[in-house]
């Protein structure tokens, strides 16, 4: 009598040569990409850029410590700790550059009960951004190689 499927697959190996050369395979090609490339996003931020609806209010540049302010909406005080103050109608954002740390974070605003700009964490890397959607404020840092991505 011949062998049944199940009598086949209980003798066989549970791997044969070829699927452990696959696997062996992948793993290496794996770990060789968590070696080649470090990871991502770690660089330090060269430029802050604070705009609402796509129009720039405010630039800062770490590499010398100059900022301009494009808006009669923005007052900024400080010297090594910039504090920017942006105000949108009955609103405002307080927004605290540390020139010599290469830090931005919000401090303090009016835009809604729960304050998630301000709850949000500060930008420390290329890339990183700050939104305050009700007063439709968007800080953002640019690093040496920092490319915006294309959506749409």
């Amino acid at each position: 009598m011949g062998k049944t499927g199940t009598d086949v697959i209980k003798t066989s190996k549970p791997f044969k040569k070829f699927d452990l050369i696959v696997y062996l395979s992948v793993l290496l090609l794996i770990f060789s990409l968590f070696l080649c490339f470090p990871t991502c996003g770690g660089e330090t931020p060269l430029k802050i850029e604070i705009s609402r609806g796509g129009e720039t209010l405010f630039a800062c540049d770490f590499s010398d410590g100059a900022y301009t302010a494009y808006s009669g909406d923005v007052s900024v005080s400080g010297e090594q700790t910039l504090v920017v103050t942006v105000r949108s109608g009955e609103g405002y954002n307080v927004i605290e550059i540390d020139i010599k740390e290469r830090t931005v974070c919000v401090t303090d605003a009016n835009c809604s009960s729960r304050k998630d700009c301000v709850h949000s964490p500060a930008i420390t890397a290329a890339g990183g951004t700050i939104v305050c959607a009700p007063h439709r404020l968007v800080i953002s840092a640019a690093g040496a190689s920092s490319d915006r991505p294309v959506v749409g």
